[in-house]
């Protein structure tokens, strides 16, 4: 393409002195016809003059119609001349309209096919800067992926740890040793309490998993054996010996919600009195609907609806 287009450089720079030769030919030709037309005037002016000659004998006017006339003929073959080089350097150029029309016709097709690469170029620029950018956010993703990494081998660790937290504190590490130490406190504890109900069991077995066995004359017996109203009591005590065993005579405050569900008047009796007798919590809030707990309590607290209303009455 760089090749063709020094072609056509040069052959471009003589065409162009080509017309500009030929342009300066066209002015001569027509410079020519116009002294043609000033020679017909002046032969015409010739004839006029010399009949005015004949006529008037003025010699002065024929002089300087002379000298002009002598002055246009130098002109005119000062014309002739450069006619005669342009015509000259035109063979010497040896210029063909065809073939600089096919060198022509060959230099757009290649300038268009360059303005077309040229376009493909641009769109691949283009290309190139949008993958720039995406590969900027991959980097920017690719990094945040890193500190994901990073994060992640900290919680690998942290959780590796926990795990062995978890080994320590487990069912068959510190928990096994507190299960050892308090088991028999809570079992002491549970079976007071449990006693209280006055139920036809002789003894309450606490396992080491927490477990719950009810010894009877005819056997030993699984929580789900027992009716509500005994598994509520069992529920009682037991809640009764962890808090007694856990904290001792520091418990300041119980909250039962309807402790006496399950259980019938006689052994709800029971109950009021075994919460009558628990001198270690000095606070015991109890919720329920039977009455029967009014009569331990020193403060007693009605909620009643009245239209659509909740109405809270306070006695003592």
């Amino acid at each position: 393409l760089k090749e063709i287009q020094n072609i056509l450089s040069s052959q471009y720079e003589f065409y162009e002195e080509y017309l500009s030769l030929k342009e300066k030919l066209e002015e001569n030709e027509k410079r020519i016809n116009e002294l043609e037309d000033i020679y017909k005037i002046y032969s015409s002016a010739e004839t006029t003059l010399n009949n005015i000659k004949r006529r008037y004998n003025v010699e002065d006017i024929e002089t300087y119609l002379n000298n002009e006339i002598l002055k246009i003929e130098e002109r005119i073959k000062d014309i002739e001349e450069r006619i005669n080089y342009i015509t000259q350097r035109i063979e010497e150029m040896n210029y063909s309209e065809e073939e600089y029309n096919k060198v022509k016709e060959m230099y757009e097709n290649k300038l268009r096919e360059f303005n077309e690469v040229e376009k493909e170029l641009e769109k691949l620029k283009y290309h190139i800067e949008h993958l720039k950018n995406e590969i900027t956010e991959i980097n920017k993703k690719l990094d945040e992926l890193h500190n994901l990494e990073l994060e992640k081998e900290k919680l690998s660790k942290f959780i590796d740890y926990l795990k062995k937290v978890r080994e320590v504190f487990g069912k068959n590490g510190f928990q096994k040793y507190l299960r050892k130490k308090y088991i028999p406190l809570i079992q002491k504890y549970l079976n007071e309490a449990f006693n209280e109900f006055d139920l036809p069991y002789s003894f309450v077995e606490l396992t080491e998993d927490f477990d719950i066995k009810v010894h009877s004359p005819n056997g030993v017996l699984n929580i789900d054996n027992l009716s509500g109203g005994e598994q509520i009591a069992i529920a009682l005590s037991l809640r009764l010996a962890i808090a007694n065993a856990l904290i001792g005579n520091r418990i300041d405050c119980i909250i039962l919600d309807e402790p006496t569900v399950y259980l019938d008047e006689n052994r709800r009796a029971k109950l009021a009195e075994i919460f009558r007798k628990v001198k270690n919590i000095p606070q015991m809030i109890i919720i329920t609907h039977h009455r029967e707990l009014e009569d331990i309590a020193d403060t007693i607290i009605n909620v009643t609806k009245e239209g659509g209303v909740s109405k809270v009455n306070i006695s003592q």
